[in-house]
């Protein structure tokens, strides 16, 4: 994505990367840059409920070794799922939220009762 381009494009750009069914959340998170995360954050609330999903998934993907670099860019971004009315959208928010690469059921049962409740019936 050029350096030039508006939030608009680049949540265009997203959007037209992961709204198909089989979007590569692999290849787009290897992708991301704080660029990229700073105008895609900017329009979260604009991106289809889907998308905003798989772009949170996406940074499952983040190489490790740029996450650190990336680390105030992937806050605010999880900041803004927080944030969100959509339950999934907080949800997946809350399970990649420590950018890790790994999801975290603690942080979801934390978010959703639903999910809390469901773990605990089935323990």
């Amino acid at each position: 994505m050029a350096a030039h381009k508006s939030e608009r494009d680049v949540a265009y750009w997203t959007s037209s990367r992961l709204s198909g069914a089989w979007s590569s959340l692999d290849s787009f998170g290897m992708r991301l840059d704080a660029e990229i995360l700073e105008a895609v954050t900017n329009q979260f609330s604009r991106l289809e409920p889907m998308v905003r999903v798989r772009l949170l998934l996406s940074t499952l993907f983040v190489p490790s070794e740029r996450v650190a670099v990336l680390r105030p860019a992937l806050d605010r971004l999880a900041e803004v799922a927080a944030s969100e009315d959509d339950e999934w959208v907080r949800v997946v928010g809350a399970a990649v939220g420590r950018f890790d690469g790994r999801l975290h059921i603690d942080e979801v049962q934390k978010e959703s009762t639903l999910v809390e409740t469901t773990i605990r019936q089935l323990g």
